[in-house]
């Protein structure tokens, strides 16, 4: 479905039934606004580049800390809007002198912001997983910073399992939680920036995840007899639910 005919189908609903909206007019915008961004994605190869865990929030809500060049230059952390100069309500931009400094000789890939909310995590921590996709050769290690302003309990399984998904596996994974001089970070865009829009690659991160779960759900079922004797007993059987009838 288009980015157009969604936000259609939204303004259709509206005018069809009885909604409670604070504000008409802003409501009315978010609806029909076009959040697909016409945005040619990227990947920074970033040469002794310095990864800085965020810290200390400002008064506004946004962090310090994210991927920087040798200059501390930003190149990479987490943005809600295109602009990287616009910092509010968690983004991570802005470097800052750290005490000391790991040194790690290894090219990594930057994996972006770990987020322990699960809803948090499958919006916001997955977009960047569009370079994995198209790069499944890559086999470097994958780096990730905490974002702490939201809950974290470590790497559950879970989150494991969305990794594995794009073929992240947990000997892949680094936690960075001190600032860190790395030989090279390799930098891939973000593809949604939260309160603009996001890219066709977001979505498309979305369709590998249905994919392969899909593919791990008939392999575990393939794998067991007794569930395939069950369903092959069952083929023939109309298993068609009745039509769901609706109270007036």
């Amino acid at each position: 479905m288009s980015a157009d005919s969604y936000n259609d189908q939204n303004l259709e609903y509206a005018l069809r039934h009885r909604l409670f909206i604070g504000n008409r007019d802003k409501w009315h915008d978010h609806v029909t606004r076009k959040y697909l961004l016409d945005l040619q994605l990227k990947v920074a190869v970033v040469e002794q580049g310095i990864l800085l865990p965020p810290i200390r929030f400002e008064a506004n809500g946004s962090f310090y800390g994210g991927v920087f060049d040798r200059n501390f230059r930003f190149v990479g952390g987490y943005l809600k809007k295109t602009d990287p100069t616009y910092r509010d309500g968690g983004t991570v931009s802005v470097a800052y002198a750290p005490k000391d400094m790991i040194v790690l000789q290894e090219e990594v890939i930057f994996g972006g912001m770990m987020m322990g909310h699960f809803g948090h995590f499958i919006l916001e921590c997955l977009n960047r997983y569009w370079y994995f996709i198209k790069n499944p050769q890559d086999k470097r290690r994958v780096v990730f910073v905490v974002h702490w302003g939201v809950m974290w309990h470590g790497l559950t399984d879970w989150i494991k399992a969305f990794l594995q998904f794009v073929d992240i596996d947990e000997s892949r994974i680094l936690i960075i939680d001190r600032p860190t001089l790395f030989k090279k970070i390799i930098v891939p865009d973000q593809s949604l920036y939260l309160n603009d829009g996001y890219c066709k690659e977001y979505v498309s991160i979305y369709d590998h995840i249905i994919k392969r779960a899909q593919q791990s759900v008939i392999e575990t079922l393939s794998s067991d007899q007794s569930v395939v004797e069950s369903l092959s007993a069952t083929a023939s059987v109309d298993i068609t639910p009745p039509p769901c009838k609706i109270a007036q």
